[in-house]
């Protein structure tokens, strides 16, 4: 009887991880910060916590171009995932603060629409504040039509 219980102590955890699906976070250097990307239904989500408490309810992610072929909305995978840091200086010529930080970690996911277009969103996670931006690869200037 022990030895069902040890099996069932070590399925457990891989089980619950697997029912998840695919969610993909990122941390801000001092680890208050959490944005985490993830797939419901056929559209991708994002949310966003502060010291384990949601301050951004799930938001869907996803622009639509002018273009019919390049609707990142809707029946997106997640292909690949790529995680950075940056912590970097610069210098202002006015402002109330000379010298500025650039303090980050940064993932980059690659998604993939319906037609094979490949679209990267990057999240970044500072310590007092998340943005995120879509990179479209080799795609001449469009007209955003809904994002």
């Amino acid at each position: 009887m022990k030895k069902i219980y040890i099996l069932l102590l070590i399925c457990l955890p891989i089980v619950s991880v697997g029912c998840e699906g695919s969610v993909h976070s990122v941390v801000s250097p001092n680890g208050r910060l959490t944005a985490e990307l993830f797939e419901k239904g056929e559209k991708l989500f994002y949310i966003v916590s502060l010291n384990d408490t949601v301050i951004i309810d799930e938001s869907p992610l996803g622009i639509s171009l002018d273009n019919s072929h390049l609707d990142f909305t809707s029946h997106l995978k997640f292909k690949k995932a790529v995680f950075d840091s940056f912590n970097e200086s610069y210098t202002l010529a006015t402002g109330k603060q000379k010298v500025c930080s650039n303090h980050a970690n940064q993932l980059t996911i690659a998604v993939k629409n319906d037609s094979g277009e490949i679209m990267k969103i990057a999240f970044r996670a500072y310590n007092d504040g998340v943005a995120f931006r879509y990179i479209l690869p080799n795609i001449t200037p469009e007209i955003v039509k809904d994002e």
